[in-house]
């Protein structure tokens, strides 16, 4: 039998993987799909691309697969607010073994109960209407335009700030990443 044996390790290993679970809340085009990335990105930096992370869209856990999965959420939520969260919870308990969950775009109240409720950090962005509007009319499409004032955007609004583990105002964004993974 061979034994090899190190001296010295040249790469010092990254620190342990703790586990965190973001959601990023806020309306169409306030940079939730953005702070999602900037956050996995940092998360890997600190501890190495071997660490499971996942980020998802809160319409890639509906469970069906159409072209205009919002208007199915937005349909399903009018009739009965609780009728996915049972969905919902069931694709979350299956990501437990991830090390950085990220979820964006939940829309409703109910969902928002629901991450806070699963131990997820709520981070909700306040963008300021004509930021998103500017940025919609760089990267979105007339489509998207009937979704920047539907019921779903404007409701966001009336979520109560303390339910919020963190509120981040367009231009104080920086060092929240940072904050967030307690770095």
């Amino acid at each position: 039998m061979s034994v090899i044996q190190y001296d010295s390790f040249d790469d010092e290993a990254p620190p342990a993987c703790p586990k965190y679970r973001f959601a990023f809340i806020g309306q169409s085009m306030s940079g939730k799909s953005h702070f999602a990335t900037r956050t996995q990105r940092a998360y890997h930096d600190l501890y190495g691309e071997e660490a499971l992370s996942v980020h998802l869209n809160m319409n890639d856990m509906v469970g069906c697969e159409t072209k205009d999965i919002k208007t199915v959420r937005k349909f399903i939520h009018e009739k009965d607010e609780t009728l996915l969260i049972p969905q919902f919870e069931a694709q979350l308990d299956k990501l437990n073994d991830y090390d950085l969950i990220l979820i964006e775009d939940a829309r409703y109240k109910s969902e928002v109960q629901l991450l806070k409720e699963k131990g997820f950090t709520l981070v909700y962005l306040k963008t300021p209407w004509y930021t998103r509007l500017k940025r919609l009319q760089e990267k979105g499409t007339m489509d998207d335009i009937r979704w920047f004032t539907d019921s779903c955007e404007l409701d966001l609004e009336t979520v109560p700030d303390d339910l919020f583990d963190y509120c981040v105002r367009h231009g104080e964004e920086d060092g929240v990443i940072e904050k967030i993974l307690t770095i």
